[in-house]
């Protein structure tokens, strides 16, 4: 009996350190933050905020900061998309995401949004629309980390995390 159970969890086991192998990385981008002194660098779910006079990003940046969002977009079907995001300016496949449409084809295209504080009380929400749906946040499911050199021990740490 003890030998069938022993048996049994270390199945379940290595199947389980299989399927942490092929472990997707965590939805969201890396967010890259400055004063012009310091600079901080983060996961977050997607380049989104809404910040009160005084506030931050990161407790370790003053609040006139700017930041870069990075990462890749998942197009589920290619197609006409338009990109919106006041106070920013937004990058997909290297090219100006806004104003007027950009093709895109389906599968993952890098993903760019710049944005300087220039007041008090500040809000980002990018958004999109395509022929198939009107305006509306990116989900965050779709928005995924970057792939960069010193980025890959960053991705295979968060297949780690998730193993366990």
């Amino acid at each position: 009996m003890k030998q069938n159970l022993r048996r049994v969890l270390a199945a379940l086991f290595l199947a389980g350190a299989a399927a942490a192998a092929h472990a997707q990385p965590a939805p969201g981008v890396t967010a890259r933050i400055s004063d012009g002194s310091r600079t901080a660098s983060f996961h977050t779910a997607g380049p989104h905020f809404v910040l009160r006079a005084g506030e931050s990003l990161h407790p370790g940046i003053r609040p006139d900061f700017t930041a870069e969002f990075r990462g890749k977009l998942a197009v589920i079907r290619a197609g006409s998309y338009e990109f919106r995001a006041p106070c920013a300016s937004i990058e997909i496949a290297g090219q100006p995401a806004a104003p007027g449409p950009v093709a895109l084809g389906a599968g993952q295209q890098p993903f760019l949004v710049r944005y300087r504080r220039s007041a008090p009380e500040a809000r980002l929400q990018v958004e999109w629309k395509s022929d198939n749906f009107g305006w509306e946040p990116i989900p965050p499911q779709l928005l995924l980390p970057e792939a960069e050199p010193d980025g890959e021990y960053y991705i295979a740490g968060l297949r780690l995390k998730h193993a366990y």
